[in-house]
């Protein structure tokens, strides 16, 4: 037992009336008599000692406290594995690394990931606003030059940015530079938003500026160490180095866990947010900060003069020249307007000349040394460089972001063993090892079964409470391997669930004796819980699990049963699957695609789509996300050809693994082409709960067939059943099978920023200057359709996605989980449309991506088209059923599309 004074020690048991209620046997016992006399006085008025009932009571309230012990050990021992413990422990939980981090989304946050790239010293990232379009309102177009008429107005691209990098000291030849300058390219890319994109990667120029002062020091300051001590504090003041820190220090600094991990993730240590905002590219130097920081240095008394002027260089309006060394700097002083506040170019990085400028220092009035700066004494140019390079080292040192360490408790290997009940029981009981005497008669016998399986339900409650300790490390995990158990767990049987014979039971008699012939310990668990209850209670741990992490499945799963049936399976499922990938899931929501991947292969049939399409698909169990064909589904079945005179086709669909006949065509067809088609309607129809048509024949048998909108059948199950619930289990696991195999569903999102016109003759997105004359019902009169729009485009033929319910459920999620600055134009196709659309984008990444540089003009057109022309797909409904039949679908407007309804 741990040390009760340990931190997280469970309470220490001590008998008496101060103990807890819980470890006190005494007062349970005296708890439990009190309920007996209230509930049972007037049949039961034995309460002594010899009595069994209160011998019984007395062993329960007793055990309780075995119980209560293990309930209080430290949550740390809980979780506790017999080897590896560490490893292990991390293992079960998100650790701060990998779920408080996310993507770059301020400017601090792009700041942060380029400085912590090797080679660079410091970043800045600052928006683009001088890529510009002009709309013609007459005309109602937008162009890349402005019109020759008043009609016009400048349309601004917003999302647009450019990166300066500062070099390493030690990044000295172009070549170098260039290589960190790809570096950053990349990262830039590999990181990059929805709706955003980098123009321009640059190294940052500086703009020097030379120092005249006049110091006067104290009378024991020697020169050599002030003056060099004063150059080097000037020169960090107008360009302030970035430093990184360790965990340790940001936390000593008083910032919380997750304020350090806020942002990307580091590799070289984290940054503070204060010093970083420090580092900034200033429009201006105050003279009046460089004097406090000037007085700040030790020896000096008082600054008499201070003049700071820009230097001109030969090549300073050329923004692409190398920078020379401060030590070599050569341009003309410039006075400045105003000596306080000394303008800095934009763009620019001040730093302090080493080449120009004169100081002169003196005591009590007196002047001691002077000099101009180029020319300093050879002991103030030593020491000045032993400051510079002992800065330069405490900026290239590397921090330790590692995770701060986990706290580790003590396996308790017994933790789920329980020790029944009865053999605590006095000998004469009957109901120990020792058992019955062989002189015992068959009514005492049956006695002493009678009261083991009796004390078995107490024994069962015990058990169970134990279990679930003993599993916890295990049902709170978020362990890829614990996940995909918890898929299967809640099914009966399973081995999460305490059975009485594998842990009660313990002797074969005993089994035979209590138990009927053929019980089994899943026959035992599914009468402890019913699969439906162990269903709920697995829901209920996996939303606890998401609610860890501030997520939440929760409308997902109240509109799916309604929708499609009792598919807690698939639920589960689900959940597991978005609980695996949670950290990237919330961290990537504003996450955008790699425009420029390696290889072409990462174009289509690739993983390589935005993060929000990744999240969206998994908020609605959609399980493959990746970029692929959406327009046609290839169903993995075959037709099969009726040898008749009258060249009659039908079709059929076979399970893939009993290959028994799921449903069959209904009618004959003329020909191939036309069974498929049907063949392609039946199995999206079957994914949708309401078509399904459920018959009765004459002699009581069940069975159904599957109609498309209009009430038609199109398929049907050649498969008979004596009750509704076998008709109802066969319609969930056809729907089920359906939805799994040929689900078809998907998502593309398409970056308007991403269409504007590079070339002069590229082609140009239409605006949209009357409300409503948006294809899918977006209104909007703004005359920018790049700037932080995109696309989303669906199947409307797709599994779900035909359910008008689920599909108001779906455009909802986009809207709630798309960032709020973008506005996404939801639009759901027919199957001609997209496959128009997927053609045209196909062909527009490979040669976005670079993969294809013919036709740019003509891809982009077709592209530009098939998102203007696309329409959205509603259900055909009519508006009224001669036939009388109340149960279709009504019309309804915006909802439906009108169209003929079955003849009467």
């Amino acid at each position: 037992m741990p040390d009760a004074a340990s931190p997280g020690a469970p309470a220490a048991i001590v008998p008496g009336a101060d103990a807890e209620p819980a470890f006190d046997a005494r007062a349970l016992f005296a708890e439990g008599l009190e309920q007996v006399r209230t509930s049972s006085r007037a049949g039961w008025t034995d309460h002594n000692l010899h009595d069994p009932g209160i011998t019984m009571l007395e062993l329960l309230a007793y055990a309780l406290t075995d119980l209560a012990y293990r309930s209080t050990l430290p949550f740390t021992d809980l979780i506790a594995s017999a080897s590896d413990n560490a490893a292990a422990t991390a293992a079960q939980f998100h650790s701060p690394r990998r779920i408080l981090p996310n993507r770059a989304l301020t400017e601090l946050d792009w700041r942060k990931l380029l400085i912590d790239l090797d080679g660079v010293k410091n970043a800045w990232v600052e928006p683009v606003s001088d890529v510009r379009l002009f709309a013609d309102l007459a005309r109602r177009i937008l162009q890349t030059t402005p019109p020759d008429h008043a009609a016009q107005a400048e349309v601004p691209l917003r999302g647009l940015y450019r990166a300066r990098v500062e070099f390493m000291d030690g990044v000295g030849t172009q070549a170098e530079r260039e290589a960190v300058l790809r570096t950053v390219r990349a990262a830039v890319e590999a990181q990059r938003n929805l709706c955003e994109d980098f123009v321009e990667i640059r190294a940052v120029r500086g703009e020097y500026f030379a120092v005249c002062a006049e110091i006067d020091l104290h009378t024991d300051a020697e020169v050599t160490e002030v003056a060099a001590q004063l150059l080097f504090t000037l020169g960090e003041a107008i360009a302030p180095p970035v430093l990184s820190h360790t965990l340790d220090e940001m936390l000593a600094r008083g910032r919380t866990l997750a304020e350090v991990f806020e942002g990307p993730l580091p590799a070289h240590g984290f940054i503070d947010d204060a010093e970083l905002r420090a580092t900034g590219l200033p429009g201006e130097l105050r003279l009046s900060d460089l004097i406090g920081v000037a007085m700040d240095v030790p020896g000096v008394r008082a600054l008499r003069e201070v003049v700071v002027n820009p230097l001109v260089r030969t090549d300073e309006a050329d923004e692409n020249a190398l920078d020379a060394d401060p030590d070599d700097v050569v341009g003309e002083p410039v006075p400045v307007a105003n000596p306080w506040r000394i303008p800095v170019r934009p763009g620019r990085l001040p730093r302090l000349s080493l080449n120009q400028g004169r100081l002169v220092f003196g005591k009590r009035g007196l002047p001691v040394a002077g000099w101009n700066i180029a020319q300093m004494p050879p002991a103030v140019r030593a020491r000045l460089a032993e400051l510079r390079e002992a800065a330069r080292l405490r900026v290239e040192t590397l921090a330790d972001t590692r995770d701060p360490p986990l706290p580790l408790g003590r396996h308790h290997p017994g933790l789920a063993d329980w020790r029944p009940v009865r053999r605590e029981f006095p000998a004469v009981y009957g109901i120990g090892d020792a058992g019955l005497g062989e002189r015992a008669t068959p009514q005492r016998r049956a006695q002493a079964l009678q009261l083991q399986s009796w004390l078995l339900f107490f024994d069962q409650l015990m058990a169970d409470r134990l279990a679930l300790l003993a599993r916890a490390k295990h049902r709170l995990s978020v362990a890829p391997a614990d996940l995909q158990a918890a898929v299967a767990r809640f099914a009966p049987g399973s081995d999460d669930r305490h059975t009485l014979v594998a842990r009660l039971v313990d002797s074969a008699a005993m089994q035979q004796a209590l138990y009927a012939p053929g019980t089994t310990a899943a026959t035992l668990a599914d009468l402890i819980e019913s699969p439906a209850d162990a269903a709920r209670r697995q829901h209920g741990l996996l939303d606890h699990l998401l609610a860890r992490t501030a997520e939440d499945m929760a409308d997902y799963a109240a509109i799916m049963a309604p929708l499609f049936g009792d598919a807690s399976d698939e639920l589960i499922a689900d959940k597991a699957a978005f609980l695996q990938d949670v950290a990237p899931l919330g961290a990537e929501r504003a996450a955008a695609y790699l425009q420029r991947p390696a290889t072409a292969a990462e174009v289509w049939d690739t993983p390589n789509v935005s993060g929000l399409e990744r999240r969206i698909a998994r908020l609605l169990g959609i399980r493959d996300f990746s970029r692929r064909n959406l327009g046609s589904v290839a169903y993995q079945t075959y037709t099969e050809i009726d040898a008749t005179p009258n060249d009659e086709w039908r079709f059929r669909v076979r399970h893939a693994v009993t290959h028994q006949i799921v449903m069959s065509s209904s009618t004959n067809y003329i020909s191939p082409e036309a069974a498929r088609a049907e063949m392609t309607t039946a199995i999206e129809r079957g994914q949708v709960a309401e078509s399904y048509l459920r018959k009765l024949t004459s002699d009581g048998r069940h069975y159904f067939n599957i109609v498309d909108a209009g009430g038609e059948v199109v398929a049907r199950r050649i498969q008979y059943f004596d009750d509704e619930n076998a008709l109802e289990a066969a319609i969930a696991e056809l729907q089920r099978y359906l939805r799994e195999r040929y689900r078809g569903e998907g998502l593309y999102v398409v970056e308007h920023l991403l269409l504007r016109p590079l070339a002069a003759d590229d082609p140009l997105l239409p605006i949209c200057t009357d409300p409503g004359c948006d294809p899918c019902g977006q209104d909007s009169t703004d005359l920018d359709p790049y700037s932080y729009r995109l696309h989303v485009l669906l199947p409307a033929y797709a599994g779900r996605f035909q359910d008008m319910g689920f599909r108001q459920f779906v455009e909802q999620t986009i809207r709630r989980e798309t960032p709020a600055h973008l506005l996404p134009t939801i639009c759901w196709l027919g199957s001609d449309d997209m496959a128009r659309f997927e053609q045209a984008w196909r062909e527009w990444l490979l040669l976005h991506a670079g993969f294809s540089g013919a036709n740019r003009r003509e891809k982009l057109q077709a592209l530009i088209d098939a998102l203007v022309g696309v329409k959205n797909i509603y259900p055909v409904r009519g508006l009224f059923d001669c036939t009388g039949d109340d149960s279709k679908p009504p019309f309804i407007l915006g909802r439906t599309s009108l169209g003929r309804g079955p003849a009467s």
